[in-house]
């Protein structure tokens, strides 16, 4: 089975499609999906970028979520963000920065 979604999305490594396998695996060990917009990702990126850090929007998909408290129960622990992909040309920062 492949989902397809029609999208204006810029973060092209979270493009809302998928093909059999990998379907079938989130729909095993996934307990739950967090959405974010492509506004929302895009900010992180700007934030993580003035602290120093090179992100392509994909990799910045889950800073976002708790960027923009998207992820419940979480003051007063410490949270881990995996921060991914330095997959991201000038160009592309230059364009972000024009967002």
């Amino acid at each position: 089975m492949t989902l397809h979604c029609q999208t204006t999305c810029t973060v092209y490594g979270v493009e809302p499609e998928t093909g059999k396998y990998s379907f079938a695996h989130n729909k095993k060990f996934v307990y739950k999906i967090l959405l974010v917009s492509d506004s929302e990702i895009i900010s992180a990126v700007k934030l993580l970028y003035k602290a120093g850090l090179k992100v392509e929007p994909s990799g910045a998909a889950a800073f976002s979520a708790l960027m923009h408290h998207k992820v419940p129960d979480v003051s007063g622990k410490t949270v881990v963000v995996v921060i991914t992909g330095g997959n991201v040309s000038p160009e592309e920062l230059v364009n972000i920065f024009e967002m």
